[in-house]
């Protein structure tokens, strides 16, 4: 899977409070994500988790995951791709990760 090759919409990348790091919200396919970024000297991928609004089947993991506003699980097929999500992210909007 080819992270340019994903339908990737719904983008909004903020920082984090409570430590350094960045936010990145998005969904594919009408499925939402949050990649979490730690930084320190520069950025590095911490976890992708599920963001759905409604109980469905992840089309990456086949995982089903419900609703939840507090704490969504994580996607173990999207998190084996984090540091190229990561990449993706930081190429399409490199102003947002300064």
């Amino acid at each position: 899977m080819k992270i340019q090759d994903l339908d990737v919409q719904n983008v909004e990348i903020s920082r984090l409070g409570g430590y350094d790091g960045f936010k990145v919200c998005f969904s594919i396919n009408q499925q939402g994500y949050i990649l979490l970024a730690g930084k320190q000297e520069t950025v590095f991928p911490l976890s992708i988790k599920h963001a759905f609004i409604e109980k469905e089947k992840c089309q990456f993991c086949n995982k089903l995951v419900f609703k939840s506003a507090i704490s969504q699980q994580i996607c173990l097929n999207l998190l084996l791709k984090k540091s190229d999500f990561l990449a993706y992210f930081q190429q399409k909007y490199p102003e947002r990760f300064e």
